[in-house]
């Protein structure tokens, strides 16, 4: 049943489609341009309901390439060849920082933060958000 169903439906796309072009290849004749619509009211440069003098102010925040890192991680980064001038509170030399990565919840937690910080936010993922770690597949 369910083969002729697909069969039938296939047939059915190739037929409807044989339909969009003349017998010779061609895309035939275009139709009749439709009417105008009504034309809003007309600010500066034709954008409707703004001020000349108004900006507006945009944050995007862009994320990539997570790779399923769904959960935090860290390693202890060796600064001691850098000669850095900074020191502890005892005032010994920082030979070493701890550096965290990844996790969802401390990318949720900044983005929070930068979003209450101004009034348009832009959120964006550009993808490879779930492939890379056995974190993804297993769970």
């Amino acid at each position: 049943m369910f083969k002729k169903i697909f069969m039938i439906s296939v047939i059915g796309a190739f037929a409807a489609l044989g339909g969009c072009s003349g017998d010779d290849g061609s895309p035939g004749a275009p139709g009749a341009i439709g009417p105008a619509g009504p034309q809003g009211e007309g600010g500066p440069q034709g954008i409707a309901g703004t001020d000349a003098g108004a900006s507006f102010d945009l944050t995007i925040l862009h994320l990539n390439d997570t790779h399923s890192n769904i959960t935090g991680d860290d390693f202890d980064y060796d600064v001691s060849g850098l000669a850095l001038e900074t020191t502890n509170l005892d005032g010994t030399a920082i030979r070493e920082v701890k550096v965290l990565y990844g996790g969802y919840p401390r990318v949720t937690t900044a983005m929070r933060i930068a979003e209450s910080q101004s009034p348009n936010v832009l959120k964006l993922h550009a993808g490879d958000a779930i492939t890379g770690t056995n974190y993804y597949s297993l769970f």
